[in-house]
């Protein structure tokens, strides 16, 4: 007889939701953790970043009061009470996903989880080595950041994703390798706290995978907030290491200096002795690949979340747990990866669901262009918050919406209604004629569709 009727590997956001879901649908689970619940997302990754830089902001805000009539002296910033803040809501997040495991009755291993077989998965625990048998295997085993080699990350002020978190101080100066993601929130993050921050990105605009007025946008963000931005730019020596900091040498022939150094370019899959090769379980670059049902074709082994050739987003995850289990439980299920939003929490934050404009005009849509415009929008001049745009992409001849993006105050909530429209299939036209309240940011929508339209009432 198996342990279990399905056993998860890894629970962090997309092991956690497999493992409940299973139980939900009455399944015995086993879950397997080496480290916390709640991966990376929950303890190092989207929650404690998104509570520093909520704070970040309210720095940055609190330097503008005087510009509202609301005088407040000067502001001072307490890295460690952020720092232990953020941690803290990260530990209620943790709670949460360890209360729901407990009450669905699902059992949980501490310990590292490798296969021996399709339906065996051997773990190293406190107490030894255990077997667990279960006709299904999810692999959840998520990602870690990349490390270029050359760098030392035994060096105090090299630090990644991960160990910027555990900083006791904020340091006066921090040098960005990467301006996707990750380096874009870090550089919103450090540069209103008053760290000086340079950001080398080796492409030539930031954030390369949105829309390209999004990374022309962030550029100019940035630059304002005197953060040097360096585009086209590639760090190719460590010049000088030294316990206060690095000097790096880059491809223009210059050299920086920074009391820390942030690595930020991607992260890579945690699937290295697992047991992958020795099953026949196939990879690509580390990355474990799947049929369009999450299945690897040996046994009946699923992949999900991190570990698999898809983008690297929590929710995305999320849904790819929960689909595998229904896959495996209820029959076949297919994911409609579509309309799937993806978010950057930088200020001003930034949303997209569907493709971009590029994309669509590549893959041969006759493109058309709905935009609205936060300068003329009453919430956004009233809140203060006006740079940004939305950017509705749709085809000509039949109206359909393709995808959208949002760069403005509240785009990651405001992106829904979008991937609604996307799910759907709801026109550009039905978008516009949906009465939005007033004033809100989400009329910018609105606008974008009208526009699209030629129906716009306020048109110049």
């Amino acid at each position: 007889m198996p342990d279990a009727r399905i056993c998860v590997l890894g629970g962090g956001p997309a092991g956690d939701v497999a493992a409940l879901r299973a139980a939900q649908l009455g399944a015995e689970v086993v879950l397997i953790e080496r480290d916390q619940l709640g991966g990376t997302c929950v303890n190092r990754g989207c929650i404690p970043t998104k509570a520093l830089l909520a704070g970040s902001e309210l720095v940055a805000r609190l330097g503008e009061a005087a510009e509202w009539g609301i005088n407040v002296g000067e502001v001072g910033v307490d890295w460690a009470v952020m720092r232990d803040r953020a941690m803290d809501i990260a530990g209620k997040m943790r709670a949460g996903v360890e209360g729901a495991v407990e009450r669905r009755g699902v059992t949980l291993i501490r310990g590292d989880g490798w296969l021996t077989a399709p339906d065996v998965v051997s773990v190293d625990t406190a107490h030894g080595t255990e077997e667990v048998h279960a006709p299904t295997v999810v692999l959840a085993t998520g990602s870690e950041p990349a490390r270029l080699p050359l760098f030392d990350f035994d060096h105090p002020a090299v630090l990644t994703s991960t160990t910027a978190l555990e900083m006791a101080e904020l340091p006066a100066s921090m040098a960005i390798v990467g301006g996707g993601i990750i380096g874009c929130e870090f550089a919103s993050m450090m540069a209103p706290l008053g760290c000086r921050v340079t950001l080398v990105e080796a492409l030539p605009r930031l954030l390369a995978a949105e829309e390209a007025r999004v990374g022309q946008t962030m550029t100019s963000v940035l630059r304002r907030q005197d953060v040097e931005v360096l585009l086209d730019t590639q760090v190719v020596e460590v010049a000088d290491a030294r316990p206060d900091g690095l000097t790096l040498r880059l491809s223009d022939g210059t050299e920086r200096g920074a009391a820390t150094v942030l690595v930020a370019v991607g992260r890579v899959a945690n699937t290295v002795d697992i047991g992958l090769p020795e099953l026949g379980i196939e990879t690509d670059r580390g990355l474990v690949l799947v049929d369009e049902r999450l299945r690897t074709g040996v046994g009946d082994v699923y992949a999900v979340g991190d570990a698999i050739p898809t983008e690297q987003l929590a929710h995305l995850g999320q849904a790819e747990g929960a689909s595998a289990v229904e896959d495996a439980l209820d029959g076949p299920r297919v994911l409609d990866r579509g309309m799937v939003p993806n978010c950057i929490y930088t200020d001003p934050e930034i949303a997209r669901v569907g493709v971009t404009e590029e994309d669509a005009t590549a893959a041969g849509w006759d493109v058309q262009i709905g935009a609205g415009r936060l300068g003329a929008n009453g919430k956004a001049l009233a809140m203060g918050e006006t740079t940004g745009f939305v950017r509705l992409v749709s085809d000509r001849a039949t109206d359909r919406l393709l995808g959208a993006t949002i760069m403005g105050p509240h785009a990651t909530d405001l992106i829904h209604e979008l991937g609604l429209a996307l799910l759907y299939g709801i026109s550009v036209t039905d978008v516009g004629r949906m009465i939005h309240a007033h004033p809100t940011v989400a009329e910018a929508v609105m606008d974008a569709a009208h526009n699209a339209a030629g129906t716009e009432l306020y048109a110049g």
